[in-house]
């Protein structure tokens, strides 16, 4: 049995080795999607990043500030985020920390990652998946005055097929409208009724 099964595993692999281009290196997006050009993309499809960034004026000294952009303070400002943690068990705020939480519109569950953590320079970054798109999410504070903290906010996403290039400029849209005023109302709603 097991020599009959050598063929068909080793032909396997030579097919997700040819689809990989001829680097001859098996990348992991290459297994999960099969080939390069998915056939419901079609031939116009050309992904293409957005990127918008908003600076916020932070009424709180950045030792206080800065932690309420981790997910499991968030929730105390924005109730409506509401993840529900994968790793760690225990909820330490770390690079890796995984967590999921509820779609936009029609999108499935969102899978997110901390990205890049760095408590002592005042930044997160949060990489997050969608079926049709993923963007990141990075947040560096810094002491503005006494006190004071200013917060800079850079949203950048990438389609991964043509209804995601809409799903994102609509995100996009909504999101920085007024340049995120409602998160600084927010947070600072919160920070003077602690």
């Amino acid at each position: 049995m097991k020599k009959a099964m050598q063929p068909t595993v080793s032909a396997t692999a030579m097919a997700i080795l040819a689809a990989c281009g001829n680097d001859g290196v098996t990348h992991a997006h290459d297994l999960h999607r099969g080939a390069h050009a998915p056939v419901e993309q079609g031939p116009g499809f050309s992904a293409e990043r957005l990127s918008r960034t908003a600076e916020i004026d932070l009424n709180g000294p950045i030792a206080e500030v800065f932690p309420l952009f981790n997910p499991v303070e968030e929730p105390k400002w924005a109730p409506h985020f509401q993840p529900r943690f994968i790793y760690p068990v225990d909820r330490t705020v770390q690079q890796g920390m995984t967590f999921k939480t509820a779609g936009h519109g029609d999108e499935a569950d969102l899978v997110w990652r901390i990205n890049e953590y760095d408590p002592a320079a005042h930044h997160i970054q949060y990489l997050v998946f969608g079926a049709k798109r993923y963007w990141t999410i990075t947040i560096d504070c810094r002491e503005a005055d006494p006190g004071k903290t200013s917060a800079r906010v850079t949203y950048e996403f990438l389609a991964l097929e043509q209804a995601g290039v809409a799903l994102s400029e609509a995100s996009l849209n909504a999101m920085f409208a007024n340049d995120l005023t409602d998160w600084e109302q927010a947070i600072n709603g919160y920070l003077k009724g602690r």
